[in-house]
């Protein structure tokens, strides 16, 4: 009681000072806060796979394996693609294959032997035709005789009695009545010569056609460049010696207008060097073009060539024209300066000196080629 009384009092006390006295117990924590470090990308991107010294190089390897990554993601599509137009493509040349192999539309080599015998003989039974390329050898001669009048006159003898009605007539014998065998020998001797000669008839007639070989696409493919070959060398063989000489043909150009020739120039030899130096390329062209070697053709390969330069020189031609107009104009000045008669103002075709100028030179010029030019350019 008295210790609780005493510090019933200290408490009392504290209160009136504003003092209190309490003990307490301080636990004291030390944190230690670690500096962040900076991130290690050179070590992350070695992880990846992407050798690198420092953090840009491995920056822009990375764009790099991501650019071939887009390029590369493609590819099994592509190849799905590309596997799917290879089966295409097979099934096409299988295709092709079979559509250069005439006999693939046929049953049988018979089937096809058939089909162009009746296109070359519509005269002939198909019936009795089918009949004939067949087997012959179990017939009787009797039976041949028959087919041999059914194949040739299928719309007479429509029936095989019916071809027997003629072969009875034709000999004189009943067959009803009569068997081959109790016929007269003569007779029977006749009966199996005209047999004989039909069955080699029959036979030879599978030999007026010939069975189409089959033929590969790569191989037609070889056959048909090997002829456009042939050809090309033979239209080079044809054209060579005009080629050679073309350069001499090439002599000079005019402008014209109409028949009256305003401006002509001769072709220099620089251009027929050049032109003789494409001899092979000239021939080349004229090969696959396919042109055939005409009077007519020579003359456009000619003309051509004339066109071109024409076309190139079109500027030196107008220059020299020029020069050439205003030397004479000079010329023609200079006589009448120098003339013992008055001077008169009016030197050529009643113009004065003033249009005698180099700008009325030029504009007359360029007057009358000027629908040419344009056309010819």
């Amino acid at each position: 009681m008295d210790d609780l009384d005493t510090m019933l009092e200290q408490e009392a006390e504290a209160r009136k000072t504003g003092k209190t006295e309490t003990t307490t117990e301080t636990t004291t924590e030390t944190t230690t806060q670690v500096a962040p470090t900076e991130f290690d990308f050179v070590s992350h991107y070695k992880g990846l796979g992407i050798e690198a010294e420092t953090r840009e190089e491995a920056e822009t390897r990375l764009k790099e394996t991501l650019t071939k990554y887009n390029e590369l993601k493609e590819v099994p599509t592509q190849y799905e693609a590309a596997k799917t137009e290879l089966e295409q493509l097979k099934a096409n040349y299988s295709a092709l294959t079979e559509k250069v192999n005439p006999l693939s539309y046929f049953s049988s080599s018979d089937a096809y032997v058939r089909e162009q015998l009746a296109m070359k003989h519509p005269e002939y039974n198909i019936t009795a035709l089918t009949k004939a390329l067949g087997d012959t050898t179990t017939l009787t001669d009797i039976e041949l005789l028959a087919l041999g009048r059914q194949l040739n006159d299928g719309d007479i003898y429509t029936t095989e009695q019916a071809a027997i009605a003629d072969i009875e007539l034709k000999y004189g014998i009943d067959l009803t009545e009569t068997k081959f065998e109790e016929l007269p020998m003569a007779t029977q001797n006749a009966i199996r010569k005209e047999a004989k000669t039909l069955k080699q008839s029959f036979n030879t007639l599978k030999s007026e056609v010939q069975l189409p070989q089959a033929v590969n696409p790569d191989e037609l493919s070889k056959t048909k460049a090997e002829e456009l070959r042939q050809l090309q060398d033979q239209s080079k063989a044809e054209w060579k010696p005009f080629v050679d000489v073309l350069p001499t043909l090439l002599d000079k150009v005019a402008i014209k207008d109409g028949e009256e020739v305003i401006i002509e120039y001769a072709i220099d030899d620089v251009y027929k060097q050049e032109i003789a130096k494409k001899a092979q390329q000239t021939l080349d062209f004229i090969a696959s073009k396919n042109i055939k070697l005409t009077e007519e053709a020579k003359a456009a390969v000619v003309n051509e060539l004339k066109d071109d330069y024409l076309k190139r020189n079109m500027s030196k031609m107008f220059k020299t024209a020029l020069n050439d107009r205003i030397a004479n104009m000079k010329e023609e000045e200079f006589k009448q300066i120098h003339n013992s008669k008055p001077a008169n103002t009016t030197i050529r075709d009643g113009k004065t000196r003033q249009e005698n100028s180099k700008e009325a030179a030029e504009a007359e010029i360029l007057e009358q080629i000027k629908t040419t030019y344009v056309t010819k350019l």
